[in-house]
Order: C-alpha cells, then sequence, then structure tokens
C-alpha cells in the first residue's frame, strides 16, 4: 500500500488589471477550477475594483487546506491556470502565494529551541541570536532585557534598537561593533545585513 503524507497549504492565487468583462470571465474559471480541484469548500472567490478601473479576481482559503501530493501537483497547476488566464485575459499579471503553516511552525518551534543560557561574548551571541531571527515568523519580535530601563527589540527585517540608558562606554562599545549612534531618537539602531 503506498501512502502520501499531506500537508497544510495557505492558497491564494490570483489575477490582477484585468477589465471587467475579463474579470467575469475569469472569476468563472476561478469558481470552475476549484470545483474540479475539490477546493470548493475550502476556499473563497474574491473580486475588487481598483481606482484606474481595473478588476482583480482571486481566490484565497481562511484556513490551510490540507493536501496530498501539494508539490506534484502545484506545478502543473499552475501552469494549466495560468495558460487558461492568458487565453482569457491576456495582459494580466497572475499570481500565486501558497502559504506553509506547517513549515513556519516548525521553524518557530526551532527558534523556540535555542539554547538559553547566556552567552560569555559578542561573538558567541551573534551566531546564536542570528538562529533565532532566521526563523522568526512574519510580525515576531524578539526582546532583550538587560535590566530594569534597557530593552533590544528585533523587528522582522532585521531591524535593531536599543533603548534605555546607557554609559558612554556602552555606546561607543555598540558603535565599534556596528551599531548606528541616535540621530533622530534617544536609541542606537543596527541594520543586520542579509545573509
Amino acid at each position: 500500500m503506498v501512502r502520501f503524507l499531506s500537508t497544510s497549504i495557505s492558497v491564494c492565487f490570483m489575477a490582477r488589471g484585468l477589465g471587467p468583462a475579463q474579470a467575469d470571465a475569469v472569476a468563472a474559471l476561478f469558481g470552475q477550477v476549484v470545483r474540479d480541484e475539490g477546493l470548493h469548500y475550502e476556499v473563497a472567490l474574491a473580486r475588487n475594483n481598483n481606482e484606474d478601473g481595473t478588476v482583480d479576481v482571486g481566490v484565497s482559503s481562511p484556513e490551510p487546506v490540507s493536501f496530498s501530493r501539494f508539490y506534484s501537483w502545484r506545478e502543473s497547476f499552475e501552469e494549466r491556470l495560468q495558460d487558461q488566464i492568458a487565453e482569457l485575459a491576456a495582459g494580466a499579471t497572475v499570481s500565486f502565494e501558497w502559504g506553509f503553516p506547517d513549515q513556519e511552525a516548525e521553524q518557530a518551534s526551532a527558534a523556540a529551541a535555542v539554547p538559553v543560557s547566556v552567552p560569555g561574548d559578542w561573538a558567541e551571541f551573534t551566531p546564536r541570536l542570528a538562529t533565532v531571527l532566521i526563523g522568526m515568523p512574519e510580525g515576531a519580535v524578539v526582546t532583550l532585557a538587560a535590566g530594569a530601563n534597557q530593552c533590544l527589540q528585533f523587528l522582522q527585517g532585521w531591524i535593531c534598537s536599543v533603548g534605555g540608558s546607557m554609559t558612554p562606554e556602552q555606546e561607543r562599545l555598540l558603535v565599534a561593533a556596528g551599531w548606528h549612534p541616535p540621530v533622530d531618537s534617544a536609541e542606537l539602531a543596527l541594520r543586520i545585513p542579509d545573509r
């Protein structure tokens, strides 16, 4: 017996920049496609009239959908749907935005499992911090407290700031480590480069 593992996927695909008649045709196509794929109870069809007169039509799932063999299905599904949209609405922009909540949860769990012992120095601290930041889910904030009036926050996008009162020596050490001194606020800031 062959068994296929299933995975949870957030479904979202869209056609943008359509004329009103094209939008009607694409909406009908999307309705047929989700019925044919057995997704009609899992997804919602939406239509947005833009200020420039164009229309966007999309399909999204309010909750993740369980798929078996998603990775083998995905490529042919995307290719087939793009071809069908091109026949109905030449020049439309088509996008597929698949979400992977199972993988995102595993990454967050792995990040949370980083050892919590206090590092001895900056050289030991930075690779451990990078491990946590890489696994941060969208919108996450990591805050490190360093006493009653000091904290360090890492926001999605790898922008960091230090708040609270510091001695001139502490500020000098942070600037020497690549932090930027305060310009329009009392906080030092660091933009961690892409890796």
